[in-house]
């Protein structure tokens, strides 16, 4: 039990004191609440600590609106420091499990053996209208689609519907070429393509 919490416990239990807001401090206690709060505080009033942990778990730590939990910042990953780190994934042959791109990431650099192996972006639903994510091939190309819950006739890649499949080959024939993809509402995805001197190149999904 900390110091404080008998502090209250003791004072509370021996003068019922009922008030949550003042109650009598025993002299007995005065050096621990003193030795206590000056750990804490410094003279300015400023809190000085070495850790903050979460109370409850799974909730993260929250300063002035921003949200510390499990190494990120308001859900977005830092990575050696940084924010929005570059991340490796590799593709598969269905695009599912770890060949789905994280909705926190920014940029990923796509391992692929076969053309034919897909890479999916994140769910529609965990993203706000206008996230963006950047990636690149550092060998074979690939293909690109829709997370699996998104392909559906309603949703579209570049005005194409998603369903049945729908996918954009990432070609990585000019090494250092760049694709981009922009969430434009919640149903619908623009992908863009670039090589390496950032020359626009049109893509159609098929």
């Amino acid at each position: 039990m900390s110091a404080l919490e008998q502090i209250n416990q003791q004072n509370h239990n021996k003068y019922n004191y009922d008030d949550a807001n003042a109650f009598p401090v025993k002299a007995g206690f005065w050096n621990a609440l003193i030795t206590f709060l000056s750990g804490i505080f410094d003279s300015s009033g400023n809190i000085s600590v070495d850790t903050i942990s979460e109370k409850t778990s799974g909730e993260g730590v929250t300063i002035d609106g921003v949200v510390l939990k499990d190494g990120e910042i308001n859900g977005v990953e830092i990575t050696d420091g940084k924010v929005g780190a570059t991340n490796a994934i590799t593709a598969n042959a269905d695009g599912t499990a770890t060949a789905i791109i994280s909705a926190v990431e920014q940029h990923v650099v796509i391992t692929s053996t076969n053309v034919d192996h897909i890479v999916s972006l994140p769910a529609l639903d965990e993203l706000e209208d206008g996230f963006k994510v950047s990636g690149s091939l550092v060998n074979t190309g690939c293909e690109l689609r829709p997370n699996p819950d998104d392909q559906i006739t309603a949703v579209t890649v570049n005005g194409v519907s998603a369903t049945g499949g729908t996918e954009i080959a990432l070609d990585n024939s000019t090494a250092g070429a760049l694709f981009e993809a922009i969430k434009t509402s919640d149903t619908s995805w623009i992908v863009k393509s670039y090589s390496k001197t950032g020359a626009y190149r049109a893509i159609i999904p098929d």
